[in-house]
């Protein structure tokens, strides 16, 4: 019996609809993976003709702990050095119900977000 690996089947669905919604946008950006020599990786990252940064992390678990945001972080710190004021946010797409804020602009939240109406307050 073969045993589904939830986790790339998750990602690719996200990317893939992250990709749909953006192309309704008038905004072009770039979507993109990144993997360095280090085996740091991020599973997209989206950037806009003025170099904004939004990178996002897609984990297939119900309980994320602030390690999944390594190398979130990591990219966040890197940009701030060498290009500030680029990396706009990061958020660590996850399947439990739960949304927080850990840090500077570092963001947990539901995967269902992608599907769910945003309001303005």
């Amino acid at each position: 019996m073969r045993i589904l690996r939830l986790g790339p089947l998750l990602e690719t669905f996200a990317f893939n609809d992250i990709a749909r919604q953006l192309a309704a946008l008038p905004t072009r950006c770039t979507l993109s993976h990144y993997r360095d020599r280090k085996g740091r990786e991020i599973d997209l990252v989206l950037e806009a003709r003025n170099g904004h940064v939004i990178a996002v992390e897609i984990k297939a678990t119900t309980s994320p702990s602030v390690k999944h945001l390594d190398n979130l972080r990591w990219l966040r710190d890197k940009l701030d050095g060498t290009s500030p004021g680029s990396f706009q946010t990061g958020i660590l797409l996850h399947t439990g119900p739960h949304a927080a804020t850990l840090g500077d602009r570092l963001h947990l939240r539901p995967i269902s977000t992608l599907w769910t109406p945003q309001t303005s307050t």
